[in-house]
């Protein structure tokens, strides 16, 4: 994958955040808090510790929900769809913490979120949630 600064990147002033668009497979959107300027610096350089493996971290984010959730129940066994990350807008949380997030068909309006933590230079899924968007 190309450095953090070959994406687009561009701040979102209702939000008080940075969206970086990244067009590599899987393709998402990637939200970092920061002020007008630029983009939190602890939380984009775990963002490009993440960047060469987002593939396997949204696939093992999504294997953790797996071990949670029957999605042939919820949703008739559809996949998990890979919405992007966010880095720093959970509340409390660490410079250490990504957000991934992922939706279901049939789950209308349900937003699913995996925190993964960097521990000792090593990813884990940690937490999930669901909300109503």
């Amino acid at each position: 994958m190309p450095t953090v600064a070959a994406y687009e990147q561009r701040f979102l002033d209702e939000e008080g955040v940075w969206l970086l668009t990244v067009a590599e497979k899987p393709s998402a959107e990637i939200i970092v808090v920061g002020d007008r300027q630029s983009p939190s610096g602890a939380y984009l350089a775990l963002f490009e510790e993440m960047a060469p493996q987002l593939d396997a971290l949204a696939s093992r984010a999504a294997a953790y929900l797996d071990e949670f959730v029957d999605r042939g129940k919820l949703a008739a066994g559809s996949p998990w769809f890979f919405e992007g990350i966010e880095f720093g807008r959970v509340p409390g949380g660490l410079p250490t913490d990504a957000s991934f997030a992922f939706s279901l068909e049939g789950d209308t309006y349900g937003l699913w979120t995996v925190i993964v933590r960097k521990v000792d230079d090593r990813f884990f899924p940690v937490q999930l949630n669901r909300s109503q968007q």
